[in-house]
């Protein structure tokens, strides 16, 4: 028997979707078609395994750049047909976004599908969606790092997003050292792009290591993933952009260390480029490629600029970025982040008080790895570095106690922050024979390399 379509109208302005009751089959063509020219009709195959069993429900969505409110629809599902056929009323435009979610009694959404599609105005639009199960079994390999900062890490905590999972997913679980890995098995909702970011922490809920893993789970198997955990902020980068209106103390001793590591002048991998700060936010910068340095001793013209650009720099390392600030001016010239409003990235508060001792209060961690406990010196860092987002480690500290080198962790990207004069100290290494290889220690660090071997300081 031919079944006829039932239009059930309502007011778009509202949020309501204009929605043709589901029909199965066939449609019976002679019937009058009482809803608007542009009608999209959405096909959804139903998936055979016995969990469907359990639907009810086909709850509908559909959003759009001009859409103010997301329409919405729903369908009771008949377990005795395979497919379902239905007619919505969708305005036309671009970047039509149709999200299904199919529920049981309770209301639990067991699969899910989303299409995006372009509605053309006075035709029939067709699109099908695929339902996927919500969750899919993933089983994540994590062999521990053989290093002596690892015996610091008293647990692994695994977060995964991604399109749909409304709270990231968290998974905590303590490490025994008595073993060499360890198996963490997760239900994840199916789809693409489940972003999973894997940290070691210690006793203090400091970051020590990081994994980060990107994957689509769309399949019907479990799905295994092996990671490798890397001192936080570790990176692969491969080309260096630095920012300076001029030479910190008149000295180019960045330059001359890339240089000594291989990289030339230019802007391809395994190069560097230098930039005045009025080019901040206007040069292209590239996650996972780019590590960005911003040299210290500036004038406040640079910080200045950094601030109109600040949005764009934190993007930067949200995205994945990798970024060393170098954050030594203070009351010390001029207060310059004073007078500028200076704003670090994830909101790290810069203290005037300089300090003539350093302590390594991370003394495993590779950066500052057989180093002195002591750095001493006249006016070793400038600043205390407070307000640390969570997780945020100290590999230093002032006399008082106070962070003045760290790294941290801010979006899917990193940040080393020193309030330590790095580039004076290098360049009279000679004085400051234990500080003066923080600044290649660091560099190398950022780009992947053995922070330990230098081509000027020894250790």
């Amino acid at each position: 028997m031919l079944k006829r379509k039932i239009v059930i109208s309502g007011a778009v302005a509202i949020g309501i979707l204009l929605a043709g009751i589901i029909f199965v089959g066939c449609q019976d063509d002679s019937s009058t078609n009482a809803s608007s020219d542009n009608n999209t009709f959405l096909s959804i195959a139903y998936p055979s395994d016995d969990t469907f069993a359990d639907v009810e429900q086909l709850k509908i969505r559909v959003t759009g750049p001009d859409i103010a409110l997301p329409l919405t629809a729903s369908h009771a599902v008949d377990h005795n047909q395979t497919y379902a056929v239905i007619e919505l009323a969708v305005p036309a435009g671009n970047n039509r976004r149709i999200t299904v979610h199919a529920t049981n009694h309770a209301g639990d959404t067991l699969y899910w599908a989303a299409v995006t599609l372009a509605v053309a105005s006075g035709q029939r639009n067709n699109v099908a969606a695929l339902l996927i199960p919500i969750n899919r079994g993933v089983r994540v390999y994590i062999p521990y790092p053989e290093d002596a900062l690892f015996d610091q890490v008293n647990e692994i905590q695994i977060s995964v997003t991604g399109e749909g999972i409304e709270s990231p997913l968290i998974s905590t679980q303590l490490v025994d050292h008595e073993q060499t890995s360890m198996v963490v098995e997760l239900s994840v909702p199916s789809g693409i792009n489940r972003y999973f970011d894997i940290y070691g922490l210690n006793t203090f809920d400091r970051y020590l290591y990081r994994a980060q893993v990107t994957i689509s789970l769309f399949d019907s198997l479990d799905n295994d993933i092996a990671v490798n955990l890397l001192q936080l902020g570790y990176g692969e980068a491969r080309r260096v952009r630095i920012f300076r209106n001029s030479l910190p103390w008149g000295f180019a001793d960045l330059d001359t260390l890339l240089d000594g590591m291989g990289f030339s002048q230019g802007p391809g991998d395994n190069q560097y480029q230098v930039f005045n700060s009025t080019l901040m936010g206007s040069i292209l910068l590239v996650p996972g490629r780019d590590i960005v340095i911003f040299e210290g001793w500036q004038d406040t013209a640079f910080y200045n600029d950094y601030m109109a650009a600040h949005d764009y720099f934190e993007e930067f390392v949200d995205m994945g970025g990798s970024m060393l600030m170098v954050a030594d001016a203070g009351s010390t010239h001029s207060g310059y982040f004073d007078s500028t409003h200076m704003q670090f990235p994830a909101g790290v508060v810069f203290t005037n008080i300089s300090s003539n001792l350093n302590r390594v209060v991370t003394p495993y961690h590779v950066v500052v790895a057989g180093m002195r406990d002591s750095l001493s010196g006249s006016q070793i860092s400038y600043g205390s570095l407070g307000a640390l987002p969570p997780g945020a480690l100290p590999l230093t500290q002032n006399h008082l106690g106070q962070a003045t080198l760290v790294i941290y962790a801010f979006g899917k990207g990193s940040v080393i922050m020193s309030s330590q004069p790095l580039e004076y100290l290098y360049h009279h290494s000679g004085t400051y024979t234990t500080c003066g290889s923080l600044l290649a220690r660091i560099v190398r660090f950022m780009l992947g390399k053995d922070p330990t071997p230098n081509p000027k300081i020894a250790g």
